[in-house]
């Protein structure tokens, strides 16, 4: 777990995740990275439970 809060500005172009995963045998896992900007986090805050679906990311 991440116990410090995420730097939002004076950020260069790269990403990392980090977290834990258990699979049982024959379980999968998706990772997925959305690259973009916007002006203010909060635009996507409001939106995250919309933006952070299979369906959107596919879209």
């Amino acid at each position: 777990m991440v116990s410090q809060q995420p730097v939002t500005t004076n950020k260069v172009s790269c990403g990392f995740s980090g977290y834990t995963a258990r699979l049982a045998a024959g379980t999968a896992v998706n990772h997925c990275t959305i690259i973009g900007h916007v002006n203010d986090i909060h635009s996507i805050n409001e939106r995250i439970t919309e933006i952070a679906t299979m369906p959107y990311i596919e879209r």
